[in-house]
């Protein structure tokens, strides 16, 4: 059995066309794979409308600050379905994945059956 041959520039000069028809590829998946990516970052940081000219390093970390604000927002506010407290929450007296189902349920059958 032969052994596996190791990197050399030898071989990468004989594949240089392969190597060439992958840049594209890697291009590519740099561009729409990696690149959003940086900004899922702005989830966990406090981004201002005066903070948006900063860099990532420059805006303060807030971790899960954002997330906690946007639901407690959303159940005291009942805006789940754009509408102003027809469809409320506290009104339900199930449990809390009942809830949810017939809050989705309710929005469904507004905006697409009817």
């Amino acid at each position: 059995m032969k052994a596996k041959k190791k990197f050399s520039w030898q071989l990468m000069y004989k594949q240089r066309y392969l190597l060439l028809m992958s840049v594209p590829f890697v291009v590519w998946l740099v561009i729409f794979k990696y690149v959003p990516l940086w900004g899922w970052t702005m989830a966990f940081q406090d981004v201002r409308p005066k903070t948006f000219a900063l860099s990532v390093w420059e805006r303060d970390f807030v971790g899960f600050g954002n997330f906690t604000k946007a639901f407690t927002e959303i159940m005291s506010k009942n805006t789940l379905n754009g509408q102003k407290g027809r469809y409320r929450i506290d009104e339900i007296d199930r449990t809390d994945m009942d809830k949810a189902m017939v809050i989705v349920e309710r929005v469904w059958n507004e905006y697409f059956e009817g």
